[in-house]
C-alpha cells in the first residue's frame, strides 16, 4: 500500500460531509486515502480512538500513514495516539487538523449550561460537553509533523456573535491552537463548509506533501 491518508469526519456528521475532500486529496495525491467511519455516534472519544486503532493495525502495508481531521475527528485521532503502539506511531508521517477545538470549545461549555442540551448530548459530543477536563489529559500531542486550518474571518468578532475574538461559526481560532505545531493558517471558511472550501483543499495537499501550508517555490519568488 506505501502511503496512505486516513480522513476523519466530525462525530456529528456523515462520512459523506468529507467526500469533496477527499476526491480532492485522491486527485492530487499519490497515496490511498480513506474514509473512517464511526460505528455509532452514542459512544465516546475513547472507543472512537480504539476503533481509529484497529484500522491502522489492519493496514500493515503502510509504511507511511497521515491523517486528516475535521472538527471532533482530530480528537479521535489524538486520543488513539495517546495509547498507540510505538510500532504505529512511528508510521505517521503528517497531519492536519481542520476547524480542531484542541483547546475544547466555548460552544460547548454554553451548552453544558443548558440543563436540557447538557441531559441530551451523548458519545463523544457528551464527552466534549460535560468531561473536557477528564478528557483533554488523555489526548495527545501529535509527535508527527501536524499543521492547523482554522476557519475564521481575520478579525476580533468571526462568524458566530456568541463567540469572543475570532471564529468559525463553531470553534474559536484561538480553540484550533496547539503547541508544537509546524504551521498554522487562518482561511475565511465556516466550521461546516471547510471541506468543500478549495482553499482549505489546497492547502491540505501542501501540508501533507511538504509539511508546509504555503508554497516553499512561491516564498523564494517573492523573495527575489
Amino acid at each position: 500500500m506505501g502511503s496512505a491518508v486516513i480522513v476523519l469526519h466530525g462525530l456529528g456528521e456523515g462520512r459523506g460531509s468529507m467526500q469533496p475532500l477527499v476526491n480532492h486529496l485522491r486527485e492530487h495525491l499519490d497515496a490511498t486515502v480513506l474514509s473512517f467511519g464511526y460505528a455509532s455516534h452514542r459512544v465516546g472519544i475513547d472507543d472512537h480512538g480504539a476503533a481509529l486503532g484497529r484500522v491502522v493495525a489492519g493496514m500493515p502495508r503502510a509504511d507511511r500513514i497521515s491523517f486528516v481531521g475535521h472538527s471532533l475527528g482530530n480528537l479521535v485521532v489524538r486520543r488513539w495516539m495517546h495509547v498507540a503502539p510505538a510500532d504505529d506511531l512511528a508510521r505517521v508521517h503528517r497531519m492536519v487538523m481542520l476547524g480542531a477545538p484542541n483547546q475544547g470549545s466555548d460552544l460547548a461549555r454554553m451548552a453544558s449550561r443548558v440543563w436540557l442540551l447538557a441531559a441530551l448530548s451523548h458519545g463523544a459530543a457528551k464527552d466534549l460537553v460535560l468531561r473536557w477536563p477528564e478528557i483533554s489529559r488523555t489526548l495527545a500531542v501529535p509527535t508527527c509533523e501536524f499543521g492547523i486550518v482554522a476557519g475564521g474571518k481575520g478579525d476580533d468578532r468571526g462568524y458566530s456573535p456568541l463567540l469572543d475574538g475570532d471564529d468559525d461559526a463553531v470553534v474559536r481560532v484561538a480553540e484550533t491552537r496547539l503547541e508544537g505545531a509546524d504551521d498554522f493558517l487562518v482561511l475565511p471558511v465556516n466550521h461546516a463548509a471547510m471541506m468543500k472550501d478549495p482553499a482549505v483543499q489546497r492547502a491540505t495537499v501542501r501540508f501533507l506533501e511538504t509539511g508546509r501550508f504555503a508554497d516553499p517555490s512561491a516564498d523564494a519568488r517573492g523573495s527575489r
